[in-house]
């Protein structure tokens, strides 16, 4: 098979160590072929390894999008109660925070 974007969620969340070097082998295959990967996952480690862009969906609403280091760091400040989402929401439109 060979869609022209694979969706991907939640796929090294499961299996041995084996299992995801596996996965991650080929999702790296397949960006080197120009494969668009829609890649669904909390393991910021993963998103940091596999993506080139993230999205930060809460609750099924898009709160950002952006580049990884970005976007991470205002899930980081969110779940470790550092800041409410209201507060980066209100951040986000006064671009605080580089997302391109």
């Amino acid at each position: 098979i060979s869609p022209d974007i694979l969706i991907v969620d939640e796929a090294l969340a499961v299996g041995d160590s084996r299992f995801q070097k596996k996965c991650n082998d080929k999702m790296d295959e397949l960006k080197s072929k120009g494969m668009t990967i829609l890649y669904v996952s909390h393991n910021k480690g993963a998103i940091k390894n596999i993506c080139t862009r993230c999205c930060w969906v809460q609750d099924g609403e898009l709160i950002s999008i952006g580049n990884v280091d970005s976007v991470t760091k205002m899930y980081d400040e969110y779940m470790n109660n550092i800041k409410s989402l209201n507060l980066i929401k209100e951040e986000i439109k006064e671009g605080k925070y580089e997302l391109s």
